[in-house]
């Protein structure tokens, strides 16, 4: 019995509880351009029953009664289930094809060297139950091993006689690896192919379009795709369309050296995969809702959030959703509801919940409130799409308009944001970025490729609705996380010290902003004479070698 069409449904309603109350009148008009931004942020709850669950609240639970074109911002927050100890749960099994470039290019400066290594390394994690796939591609791609349990041995010499030759047919590559993958689909497991390449493919699809579309279909058929970026050459939009359209992962790896880390991140996350196939579903009542959007950094329709791909044991997101309202007199408005459904990783049954989407109206203005939080949130997004222009700018050869452009748009944010401490961060980055492309034309033309791409694969996450740029927060969770930690715990060593008190790096929880990390971050921060709010801005990423 195939377990992935089997259904298991339960319906949550959920209910939005105002936090604080303020006017910030002057920051809401201004913010009326906006749609909707993916954040990360600090979400706790109790034991969920369920792998994923949702929570939903409003910037304004209660609006004028009679009033048309209000506008109201929902948060919608998406929490995996943190993962289980090794003695509670088995890792999630994996059926993978490692897809590896060893075109010309791959030569220099000991790239394949370090490929081969990590690839190594991935396959010597694989458990015995788990199934993978080795492939090689320049103009020519090869089948150097079918899809198999892992015979580590085997595998590690058809590694080690890569050479590097020819051209860079991408596409091929990714074919033969979702034939190995798709001949044998695990129904309860994470089916995948992993790609990295380090060049422009030339052989093939070669159409940033048409790879997306052969990324879907592939997605269509059962098959996800991680995509991984080395070095300054390769073209990060048709990499990132890919993992996008792919629903996998997508890998910015500057040098070399850092593949073994990005290898590790991907299978680890493949392994404590929670959820997958997990989507977003709206039903809008009209009669209400004049206009609802998602915007990450560009608008975009609901329907983009029907496609979120995998979440990871702990893994947080959020989105939000703005909507213009006609409000009646009616005492609750009934906006729609929001389902979230998703395939459990461990089980393969669907799981579904529901959210009603419902506000309180009033005729007293001096009723209505506003949650800062939501209003922070909307700010750290505006500021995202400022540095996402300024790097469109920047993509076009133009680095002194980025850099106006950015100042520009800087000051203007800086008159109507909220006074909020992850705001002042955030303005604290864009001056930081405006100085960066001021003298980005007096670098070598490699070195300005890799910032861009830097702040290219940065934007990939906050698509995704994990996080703002540049900024880590309590609640905060994942990869970057960890890497704040092992920066933290080389600065500390085994502790640091906060007003005299001892700060023990040993008891932050892994890739969990937890309160440990934080005041690891003040005391890293006190060193550095930075301000010590416990923040992982931009200024205190950049002391620690992260940005």
């Amino acid at each position: 019995m195939n377990t992935r069409n089997r259904s298991l449904s339960r319906s949550t309603e959920l209910t939005t509880t105002p936090k604080q109350t303020g006017k910030a009148r002057r920051f809401v008009a201004w913010s009326s351009s906006l749609a909707v931004a993916g954040l990360a942020l600090t979400y706790s709850a109790a034991a969920f029953s369920a792998s994923l669950d949702m929570a939903l609240s409003f910037d304004r639970p209660i609006v004028l009664a009679g009033q048309d074109k209000q506008e109201v911002y929902a948060l919608i927050r998406l929490k995996a289930d943190k993962p289980k100890t090794s003695d509670d749960k088995e890792d999630v099994s994996l059926n993978v094809a490692l897809v590896l470039d060893q075109s010309g290019s791959m030569e220099e400066a000991g790239k394949l060297s370090y490929a081969k290594r990590a690839a190594k390394d991935f396959v010597s994690r694989l458990d015995e139950d788990d199934r993978v796939a080795l492939v090689a591609f320049s103009s020519e791609v090869h089948l150097l091993s079918r899809a198999q349990a892992p015979n580590e041995r085997r595998l590690h010499r058809l590694i080690n006689g890569l050479e590097p030759t020819n051209a860079t047919n991408i596409s091929g590559g990714i074919d033969m690896g979702g034939r190995q993958v798709k001949a044998d689909l695990l129904d309860r497991g994470i089916n995948r192919v992993i790609l990295l390449s380090d060049g422009l493919a030339n052989r093939g699809v070669i159409d940033e379009q048409e790879i997306g579309e052969f990324a879907r279909r592939w997605r269509e058929r059962g098959v996800s795709i991680t995509a991984m970026g080395l070095g300054a050459d390769y073209d990060e939009d048709f990499l990132a369309t890919i993992a996008s359209n792919g629903q996998g992962n997508y890998h910015f790896i500057e040098s070399p050296a850092q593949m073994a880390r990005v290898f590790d991140q991907e299978i680890r996350s493949l392994q404590s995969t929670t959820a997958q196939d997990v989507e977003l579903r709206f039903d809008i009542n009209k009669q209400i809702v004049r206009e609802a959007h998602y915007f990450s950094i560009d608008e975009e329709p609901l329907s983009k959030l029907s496609d979120l791909g995998t979440f990871f044991g702990g893994e947080q997101r959020a989105f939000l959703i703005k909507m213009t309202l006609d409000a009646d007199q009616s005492q609750t408005l009934d906006l729609g509801s929001i389902q979230l459904a998703y395939i459990d990783a461990q089980t393969g049954l669907r799981e579904t919940q529901t959210a009603s989407m419902t506000l309180t109206t009033s005729d007293d203005e001096a009723a209505l409130q506003v949650d800062l939080e939501i209003e922070e949130k909307v700010a750290l997004m505006r500021a995202n799409q400022i540095e996402q222009e300024a790097l469109r700018l920047a993509r076009e050869q133009d680095n002194q308009a980025a850099a106006s452009y950015m100042a520009g748009a800087l000051s203007e944010l800086e008159q109507v944001a909220p006074a909020a401490p992850g705001v002042a961060k955030k303005l604290q980055g864009l001056a930081l970025q405006a100085d960066e492309y001021e003298v980005l034309d007096q670098q070598s033309a490699e070195e300005q490729k890799l910032y861009l791409k830097a702040r290219q694969n940065a934007t990939v996450s906050v698509r995704k609705g994990k996080g703002a740029l540049d900024l880590l927060v309590e609640g905060d969770s994942g990869f970057m996380v960890e890497r704040l930690q092992e920066a933290l715990k080389g600065q500390l060593g085994g502790a640091g010290t906060s007003g005299g008190a001892g700060v023990p790096v040993e008891d932050m929880v892994p890739g969990q902003f937890d309160a440990a990390t934080a005041e690891a971050v003040r005391a890293f921060q006190r060193s550095q004479g930075l301000d010590a709010d416990g923040l992982a801005g931009p200024l205190t990423l950049e002391a620690l070698g992260l940005r």
